[in-house]
């Protein structure tokens, strides 16, 4: 399945895409508004209203950090699946994504893929285990 084109960074496949809140913080020595830029970032978000305002809440985080909002998933530097247990279908959703990033993953080392949410929480080590390219 592919996602939908956005010009978000922070998508919710069950909704509409919601664009990611600018966070404050630069690096340190640079002006507020500067900071350092260090590559793109897409976050997916499965799941419940919580995690939608968690991951803008990242995603303003990461703006902060220097990071900008990706294109789509396939072309960021970092992706980040922000996941829910509540219905299996969003759980086995989240393998079936992290699949196709693993083999991206295999090919480029650079890209950081992230798991946060329940199914994080839930599978802890064994959600390492079965996906040993996350970092």
């Amino acid at each position: 399945m592919s996602l939908p084109n956005s010009r978000s960074a922070v998508n919710h496949p069950a909704g509409q895409p919601t664009a990611g809140v600018t966070g404050i913080g630069a690096e340190p020595g640079l002006p507020l508004d500067r900071p350092r830029l260090r590559g793109s970032y897409w976050i997916t978000t499965f799941g419940c209203q919580m995690n939608k305002a968690d991951s803008e809440r990242m995603g303003g985080i990461l703006e902060a950090m220097g990071y900008t909002p990706g294109s789509d998933e396939h072309s960021a530097d970092l992706v980040i699946y922000n996941t829910c247990t509540i219905r299996d279908n969003a759980e086995q959703k989240v393998y079936s994504y992290l699949g196709r990033q693993a083999l991206r993953k295999r090919a480029d080392p650079n890209l950081t893929l992230v798991v946060a949410g329940c199914v994080a929480q839930q599978e802890g080590e064994a959600l390492l285990r079965r996906v040993p390219e996350l970092d």
